[in-house]
């Protein structure tokens, strides 16, 4: 059994809702007005975690995450309300389902943004990090001295380990 949203959780950020039926018009225009403020929310989060990874505020922008997976948790389960009501909600509100198409495209377009700017800055991120590998193994190996019979003097290179935080 399926529940939609009630007039007083729509707009109100609930996730716990169970799925059901959409019976009319009424519960047709407050579902969507709950999915259409989940997309809003969903979209500024991934337009402002954009903007601070472009310039570079990294921590800034791993704050949004706890936000972000919850909008995008809502938002997932709202779509499992609207495909279990897609019938219903076609004949009931045919230009908000039209609108929720060009929401959805514009969404999917910030998504591929979004995704595109994480990806960056997770490789810029690796090549820090082999960097700073390299380097730490590079100042360890201690000077290349070749002794009499031409053989490198001294023992083999001591491994210390790094810690890298890969929340990214």
């Amino acid at each position: 059994m399926t529940h939609a949203p009630t007039a007083e959780g729509a707009l109100s950020g609930h996730q716990d809702v169970p799925l059901r039926a959409i019976a009319g018009r009424e519960q047709a225009g407050i579902f969507f007005d709950d999915l259409q403020e989940t997309i809003t929310q969903l979209l500024d989060v991934l337009e402002a975690e954009t903007e601070l990874l472009r310039a570079g505020r990294v921590e800034e922008s791993m704050a949004l995450s706890a936000k972000k997976t919850a909008l995008a948790t809502t938002y997932a389960r709202r779509v499992e309300i609207l495909k279990a009501n897609a019938d219903m909600l076609g004949r009931l509100v045919p230009v908000e389902v039209d609108k929720l198409r060009r929401r959805r495209e514009a969404m999917e377009q910030a998504l591929r943004t979004n995704l595109a700017v994480l990806s960056a800055a997770r490789a810029v991120s690796d090549a820090l990090v082999k960097g700073v590998a390299g380097e730490v193994a590079r100042k360890q190996s201690g000077p290349a001295v070749y002794g009499g019979n031409a053989a490198r003097q001294g023992g083999p290179a001591r491994a210390v380990p790094i810690a890298v935080d890969r929340a990214l």
